[in-house]
């Protein structure tokens, strides 16, 4: 529950951001239009989308050796609740770019003839990268992202 303030505040944006667009667009057509195009840039206006997300991510491991009767020791980090932002800004019908940032609690375990909880750790993802859409705007829009980015790895204090 300790990301609940978290999620929560994801929610409030997301509710916040959909009124303000439904609130736009019900008042050009009070004015007797569908929201039109801007002059700028061809008929295009740039313009900012945030989204969240809110679900549970697979850990992994990691193999550190193995004996005689071939036997592994691994470090593992297991499956646990994630959640994230990302902000696009679209910079033409088909284009954006985009900051994310996801998180993923969980532990980290040590396997070797059982299995031993190391830490509680958290798993922190910082990207930026490009979407390329491959459809025009709709109802439902194929697209391929490419990003890079930086994994920031949080144990918290020892368990064992």
């Amino acid at each position: 529950m300790k990301n609940f303030k978290w999620i929560a505040l994801a929610l409030v944006a997301i509710l916040l951001v959909s009124a303000v667009t439904d609130d736009a667009q019900a008042q050009a057509r009070r004015r007797g239009g569908q929201p039109g195009p801007s002059p700028t840039r061809g008929g295009f206006t740039p313009y900012p989308e945030i989204s969240a997300h809110y679900g549970s991510m697979w850990g992994g491991s990691l193999d550190l050796s193995y004996n005689q009767w071939n036997q592994s020791r691994k470090l593992r980090l297991g499956t646990g609740a994630s959640w994230g932002v990302q902000l696009d800004y679209n910079t033409d019908p088909m284009s954006a770019i985009e900051l994310s940032y996801t998180r993923q609690d969980g532990s980290l375990d040590y396997d070797y003839q059982g299995v031993t909880t190391l830490y509680d750790m958290s798993v922190n993802f910082w990207h930026i990268g490009g979407v390329r859409y491959l459809a025009p705007p709709g109802s439902m829009r194929p697209f391929v992202l490419a990003s890079i980015g930086a994994t920031y790895f949080s144990p918290s204090q020892a368990t064992y």
